[in-house]
Order: C-alpha cells, then sequence, then structure tokens
C-alpha cells in the first residue's frame, strides 16, 4: 500500500482513493474505457468544442500521470493504470481517481512514457475529432511536466521528480515534447509546449506557464485545473 500512500500524501490537490474502499459505488467509471464523448457540462459550458476537448484530456491526464509520477517518484513503482477508476464532477472534470493495492511495477522514466501514452490514445483518438490529436497530446506532456513541479515539493525531491519527467517526456512516445524544467526563484519551472486555451473564455488571462510568453496578461496566473 505504499504507492498509494505516497499518491495521498502529495498535498496538491489530489483526491487518491484505494479502488477497495469505492467498490460498487456508482458515481466511478474505469479510467481505461473513460467515454470518449464530450462531456456535456464541458461541452455546454466552454466556448468550442476545441476548448472542452483540451479540459477533458487535461483533466484526465493530470490524474493519471500525477498519480503514476507520484509512485514512480517515491517508490519507483506505477499503478496499473487500466485498473485505475475516475470519479466526475457535475462540471465534467475528474475529481479523484482509486488505485488497486497490487499490480504495481517497477518503472522509470520511458516505462511511465510508454504505459501514458498507451493509456491515453484511446481517448485522444476521440477526442481528435473536436481537436487535432497533436494539440491535445501535447495538453497530456504538459501536465506530466506540471505533476513533476508538484511532485518536487510533495516529496521534497525536486531533482528526482524532474529527472523522471524529463526521461518520460523524451521517451519516444506520442508524449515526447521538451521538457524545459528550469528552476526560478528556488522553485521548479517548466513553460507548456501547447495551449489550454483557457484564454477563450471571457475575463481569463494567460497562464504563467503559456507557451506563448510574449501574450501573458498583466494579470498572468498559473491553472492546474486539477
Amino acid at each position: 500500500m505504499a504507492p498509494i500512500a505516497a499518491a495521498r500524501a502529495n498535498g496538491f490537490g489530489l483526491g487518491v482513493h484505494r479502488a477497495a474502499e469505492i467498490a460498487g459505488d456508482p458515481g466511478w467509471q474505469p479510467a481505461a474505457v473513460a467515454d470518449p464523448r464530450l462531456h456535456p457540462a464541458l461541452a455546454d459550458d466552454l466556448p468550442s468544442p476545441a476548448v472542452a476537448a483540451t479540459w477533458q484530456i487535461e483533466g484526465h491526464a493530470w490524474f493519471v500521470a500525477a498519480t503514476a509520477l507520484a509512485g514512480v517518484v517515491a517508490h519507483s513503482r506505477m499503478p496499473p493504470l487500466d485498473r485505475a477508476l475516475l470519479r466526475y464532477g457535475p462540471e465534467g472534470r475528474p475529481e479523484a481517481i482509486a488505485l488497486p493495492a497490487d499490480g504495481w511495477r517497477r518503472a522509470r522514466g520511458a516505462d511511465l512514457a510508454t504505459a501514458l501514452a498507451g493509456h491515453l490514445a484511446p481517448l485522444v483518438n476521440a477526442l481528435s475529432a473536436h481537436r487535432r490529436a497533436r494539440p491535445l497530446w501535447r495538453s497530456a506532456g504538459d501536465r506530466l511536466g506540471q505533476a513533476a513541479r508538484w511532485c518536487g515539493d510533495a516529496f521534497g525531491d525536486n531533482e528526482r521528480a524532474i529527472a523522471i519527467a524529463t526521461a518520460a517526456l523524451e521517451a519516444p512516445t506520442a508524449l515526447r515534447a521538451e521538457p524545459g524544467f528550469s528552476i526560478e526563484d528556488g522553485e521548479p519551472f517548466r513553460r507548456r509546449t501547447g495551449c489550454c486555451l483557457a484564454y477563450r473564455l471571457p475575463d481569463t488571462p494567460r497562464c504563467a506557464d503559456c507557451a506563448n510568453p510574449d501574450q501573458l496578461g498583466a494579470v498572468a496566473h498559473a491553472r492546474t485545473m486539477s
């Protein structure tokens, strides 16, 4: 159970549960077969299908990437993503993840990337009807990059978290992207390689880690959407 305890201890907005605790709860669905259609709440509330598709992949990728990375950073083990469960809130975003206690396997950065890419591929393929696949993959990789920043802080080891995420982003998978990690004011930083499209919402400035820093508004902010 140590890897799950590590994920729970991360302290960065992740609701992590043991799968056995939520057995029979109809509010959960297998993450591996998440409904690939645009969530109705997202489709209705956001300004375009492209924005809704982007936020759907970002929310999903955040939970699976962050919990998997937490296990690798803390224990060199990652969960069986095909057995993970997600609970969605009424607004259409994942709000919690449940993981099995068994089946965790030893993994390094490249193993993490391979597993994540395989897990996310069906969802990316389905959502590519609303936004091209490549930007969706960039969003997923950006969530992995953000997870490294929070894992480094949660476990007090920025160097290890960044090293594992760097190896994952450099691996030859659909998630492949420039790692681009740096330390700014003593804190890890990584500029996004793709756009979450949040700026298309009314009165929403660009994120502080925006892929287009020259277009940052006067009041930039970091958006985790977790």
